[in-house]
């Protein structure tokens, strides 16, 4: 598969199960300066992960 033009260094969506939710946020905001919020509209409650305003995971 060749990459799209762009493409290279670029983040995709992840998904990432962690049974210590508080200190994963912690620990990714302080590290990667990701903004992190809980999804009020879904009904999993689940956190999302931002950056300027696009969902990049959860």
């Amino acid at each position: 598969m060749t990459p799209r033009p762009g493409s290279l260094n670029e983040f995709c969506w992840m998904d990432l199960k962690a049974r210590d939710v508080p200190g994963t946020v912690t620990f990714f905001s302080e590290m990667l300066g990701r903004h992190f919020a809980v999804d009020e509209e879904d009904w999993r409650q689940a956190t999302k992960i931002t950056v300027d305003g696009h969902r990049i995971g959860g």
